[in-house]
């Protein structure tokens, strides 16, 4: 039975597809891994690539932080500056926050989310920072009075999505999405929404809605996104869109450019 992945993250997933073993999964957003492969070639174009301090949550999130950044460094001759971990929960980023500080490295990038996520940018403000945020920066969760400051200024953040994407076929989107619901799309409205589409893709093409036919249909895939490229499957059964290159500017959230995963 074929499953089209729409909103996890993890690059095993894709390992573990098509060449990699399950014929019948079919990854339509991006790995965290293809990210941040996006990211670094965005961050390489810009002169900013090098001496990277890392700080992740010590989960498979984090863990897949990590790794997605080193193996898209490999590919360039360079490597993280130095990697921290911290347990969910943890209250006092005080003393890792200030050995990166120490180091002083060119960007910090962080892998953190919800409440640790939060708690980790307060600790960074009241410390005054100093080293620009880059990574998965959950921009949309920085708390409104330190994202007014401007203290953020200058991050760079990869996201798969952003509804203020100027592509004719997003913004038609967000209109409809916004008549239908009261408020704009967030990461999981578009992910869900363009592998449903895949799906049905496939099963239109296929001209029947039988296991292996579809799986067929899904392997040829060819399909235009709403991010200006076109959906289609390598050979683990992974789509490369675009990822979304986010910044912050004046306190405001700003996207910087598409670049591919």
């Amino acid at each position: 039975m074929p499953l089209v992945v729409a909103n996890a993250s993890a690059t095993s997933i894709a390992e573990k597809s098509g060449v990699g073993g399950n014929k019948w999964t079919f990854k339509v957003n991006p790995t965290d891994a293809s990210m941040l492969s996006a990211l670094v070639a965005w961050l390489e174009k810009d002169g900013k690539a090098n001496n990277i301090a890392y700080l992740g949550e010590d989960s498979d999130f984090g863990r897949a932080g990590s790794s997605g950044f080193e193996a898209a460094l490999a590919k360039r001759n360079m490597k993280l500056a130095m990697v921290d971990y911290f347990q969910k929960g943890t209250a006092d980023f005080t003393a890792v926050l200030t050995k990166i500080k120490a180091r002083k490295p060119a960007q910090l990038a962080l892998y953190a989310v919800d409440a640790d996520f939060q708690n980790a940018i307060r600790q960074w403000y009241t410390m005054g920072g100093g080293v620009p945020l880059t990574g998965r920066v959950l921009v949309d969760q920085v708390p409104k009075e330190i994202m007014a400051s401007g203290f953020l200024d200058g991050t760079t953040s990869v996201q798969p999505y952003d509804p203020s994407v100027d592509t004719p076929a997003n913004k038609a989107f967000v209109e409809k999405f916004k008549k239908t619901h009261d408020v704009p799309p967030i990461l999981i409205s578009f992910e869900s929404y363009e592998a449903t589409k895949v799906l049905i893709d496939a099963i239109r093409r296929a001209g029947s809605t039988d296991p292996a036919a579809v799986r067929e249909a899904l392997a040829t895939t060819k399909l235009p996104s709403m991010l200006g490229t076109t959906i289609e499957f390598d050979a683990n059964n992974l789509a490369h869109n675009h990822a979304v290159i986010l910044t912050i500017k004046d306190g405001k959230v700003v996207v910087l450019g598409l670049s591919k995963t």
